[in-house]
């Protein structure tokens, strides 16, 4: 997974590693805000915003070239996205 992003952002371990622990817990910290705006709004809104999320992140993530832009796209968009797709919201449905 590292080496898809060391050569087209042109950062080191570090900073990758950084981006996907952060993303890692932001996975688990917004499951619950995300379950209750499913029971507020709809799970099919949470899911909607979840499929936009993740692909803004998934398409824009090789086209970063700064820390920061990794850290945004891939260490927060992608992981609130993919949380929009989990298990519970899912299987609510």
């Amino acid at each position: 997974m590292m080496n898809g992003l060391l050569e087209p952002t042109g950062l080191d371990y570090a900073s990758i590693s950084f981006c996907i622990g952060v993303g890692a817990f932001i996975y688990g910290l917004v499951q619950p805000f995300l379950g209750m705006l499913a029971l507020k709004k709809s799970n099919a809104f949470v899911m909607m915003l979840g499929i936009i999320l993740t692909i803004t992140g998934l398409f824009i993530t090789p086209l970063c070239r700064s820390f920061l832009t990794l850290f945004i796209f891939f260490g927060l968009i992608l992981p609130l996205g993919t949380t929009g797709l989990c298990f519970g919201i899912i299987m609510g449905q």
